[in-house]
């Protein structure tokens, strides 16, 4: 139980520095331009 539930934490986290590093990409890309 306590696996499973670090394990979808861990995915989360992924998901969420995935998203920010894209947002970053994003932005400076826009900023540049």
């Amino acid at each position: 139980m306590g696996k499973l539930l670090i394990e979808k934490v861990r995915r989360i986290m992924k998901g969420i520095v995935l998203t920010l590093s894209e947002w970053g990409k994003a932005a400076s890309y826009a900023i540049q331009h």
